[in-house]
């Protein structure tokens, strides 16, 4: 996750990596996470989309390494009147460049 969902320009500003990829490797939880993988790939949740009625915000990443930034289109497709707006960043965008998704964010939020 920390390769594919950073940039390269982030990770390279980032002085000790070695102690972040440790306390990464030894705090995360690895069933949990091969669980979410696993219900990622079995459950389709795309028919059920037309039922959200709520004012909708989907954030997409267009360097998202990890999820491909068409199913944020297709997403925001199936939701009527979902708003769609592009963060320039990786998919862990919100951690990597706050301010800009907060800059996404607000226009929705105090719509």
């Amino acid at each position: 996750m920390l390769l594919t969902g950073f940039s390269h320009d982030f990770l390279s500003e980032i002085v000790d990596i070695e102690a972040i990829v440790s306390d990464m490797v030894s705090g995360s939880n690895w069933e949990g996470v091969a669980r979410q993988s696993e219900l990622d790939l079995r459950v389709d949740i795309s028919e059920d989309l037309s039922a959200i009625k709520a004012h909708t915000l989907i954030l997409g990443n267009r360097y998202d390494q990890m999820v491909d930034p068409s199913a944020s289109t297709a997403l925001a497709g199936g939701i009527t009147d979902a708003a769609l707006a592009w963060t320039e960043g990786p998919h862990l965008a919100l951690i990597e460049t706050p301010d800009a998704v907060a800059e996404l964010m607000r226009p929705h939020l105090t719509a």
